[in-house]
């Protein structure tokens, strides 16, 4: 098997765990070689373990996520349509400098009983400040996610300050799949300055190990934008909201976390509590994932 063959089936075999075919230039965005899209086009067309249906590429056997893939895609524009003017009304808070959906509902591939995962970015040495007004919005509008109510509900597990925003850091180990596909599918819904173009940068290993990673431009039916009004009123905000010192915001906070989230901060990384990184991720489902890839690898190339 060429090494070219084996790189797209690694790719396909990953978004297959998510039951989702590619297209051409899918692949060509994920894929960890510099081959151009021709060759890749050849290559899927000369392997016998890949098959093609309405411009979608998939796992010979595996026809049936096509259907699935739409379904999910309607879905997710139902959520974006449902719940923007709550992000939009989010994006006006003190400190917040972008946010990012994630997960399903960052490449359209949501199931309809999903929450709707967030990645917000905030400014240096204001990350607790950010994260009490943003929570306090949510639970004050009835939004965040329950053990019992977790559909269209709005979920900002993941805070991450502008200073460094480089998540290579955050992988969970050395075999570690899924964190280079997660951090390139995060869906610039709102953004102050740019920032997420320093995003990119700040993660430059992405494009190391995905050369064709294409930066993300939402359609306007999905992105946020504030007027000059709103963005004078959020700094007024800011000024106003700094009376109170940081330290006060993250003493506060750290009291009312939940037990389980105290007892997993910073063994591993699916739960870290910096003044830098506030990830709350205490079901991570990276370990299920890195088993499953490398199960469908040795079922599939080895």
């Amino acid at each position: 098997m060429q090494n070219l063959e084996k790189s797209i089936l690694k790719t396909l075999i990953f978004f297959d765990i998510f039951n989702y075919p590619l297209t051409l230039l899918e692949i060509f965005k994920y894929i960890e070689n510099e081959d151009n899209i021709l060759e890749i086009k050849q290559a899927l067309e000369d392997s016998d373990k890949v098959s093609c249906k309405n411009g979608f590429y998939f796992l010979t056997n595996r026809e049936k996520i096509i259907d699935l893939r739409f379904e999910r895609y309607n879905i997710a524009e139902k959520k974006y349509t449902k719940r923007l003017k709550y992000i939009k009304l989010l994006a006006m808070l003190p400190y917040v400098k972008m946010i990012m959906t994630v997960n399903s509902i960052a490449y359209l591939n949501c199931p309809d009983n999903n929450d709707i995962d967030m990645a917000i970015v905030t400014s240096k040495n204001k990350i607790w400040t950010a994260r009490f007004f943003v929570a306090l919005i949510l639970k004050t509008l009835n939004l965040r996610p329950t053990e019992t109510k977790k559909k269209d509900r709005l979920c900002p597990s993941f805070f991450f300050s502008e200073e460094d925003m480089n998540l290579e850091k955050l992988k969970l180990n050395n075999e570690d799949v899924f964190t280079k596909y997660w951090v390139s599918q995060f869906y610039p819904v709102f953004q102050e300055e740019n920032i997420y173009s320093k995003f990119k940068k700040d993660n430059v290993w992405l494009k190391e190990q995905m050369p064709n990673n294409l930066d993300i431009t939402p359609p306007q039916k999905r992105s946020v934008k504030l007027n000059s009004f709103f963005r004078l009123k959020k700094k007024v905000a800011e000024k106003l909201v700094s009376l109170i010192p940081e330290k006060t915001y993250k003493k506060f906070e750290l009291k009312n976390l939940p037990d389980n989230l105290k007892n997993m901060a910073n063994k591993s990384t699916s739960v870290v509590i910096t003044d830098q990184v506030l990830k709350f991720h205490d079901n991570d489902i990276r370990p299920r994932v890195i088993k499953d890839f490398n199960e469908k690898i040795s079922q599939t190339i080895n």
